[in-house]
């Protein structure tokens, strides 16, 4: 019976197998959260070939159809094959929240300022005000859904595109406060999409 790997066995596995450590990004970084991490792994193995992925330890096939399938159901986080670097990383920002929270007394407010608290809901949305996911430019595009959107932004790109210039260019034609899984998911199909169609000299 082989010997399970442990998830600091898994981590360099992934980097070796990836090329991360060849760009000397070994560890998560001091600045980098958890979930951009793992976020960053998913998409090096994404971009290994068929052949290259079949020889992945087990361990990290199993952990990349768990990331594939909460892309797939939207899930808020991606998955960690390292409970306790999780836990460590939700420790330390309850520890920076609770050196940030101060406490003061709170003020009774005036009868002026409810008043103009309850006033505040009744008022009407202004003409120029845009509701959440609608703008000019996914008008003129006329874009049905995010993930046309996606499709689009990609291919257009010629398949030069990385997620987060991606993203940042879907939510510029008005699609805000999407889930980020969702949208990594659709940049994931609309990139084995394109390489399909490469292979078979379509492009």
């Amino acid at each position: 019976m082989a010997k399970k790997l442990k998830a600091a066995e898994i981590l360099a596995a992934i980097l070796k197998a990836t090329g991360e450590k060849a760009q000397g990004k070994k560890e998560q970084g001091k600045k980098e959260k958890r979930e951009d991490f793992l976020k960053r792994l998913a998409e090096g193995i994404n971009d290994l070939k068929q052949e290259k992925y079949d020889k992945l330890p087990s361990e990290i096939q199993e952990w990349y159809e768990e990331v594939v399938e909460a892309a797939e159901k939207e899930a808020d986080e991606i998955p960690d094959f390292d409970p306790e670097a999780e836990e460590a990383e939700e420790k330390e920002e309850k520890e920076e929240s609770k050196k940030k929270k101060l406490v003061f007394g709170k003020k009774k407010k005036g009868k002026k300022e409810e008043e103009e608290e309850e006033e505040e809901p009744k008022k009407k949305k202004g003409k120029g005000e845009k509701e959440p996911g609608k703008s000019k430019v996914k008008d003129k595009l006329g874009y049905r859904s995010m993930a046309e959107a996606v499709r689009h932004i990609f291919f257009t790109s010629k398949g030069k595109i990385s997620f987060e210039d991606l993203k940042e260019k879907v939510e510029e034609r008005g699609f805000t406060g999407l889930n980020e899984l969702g949208m990594y998911d659709n940049y994931n199909h609309s990139k084995g999409a394109y390489r399909v169609l490469e292979e078979m000299g379509k492009l």
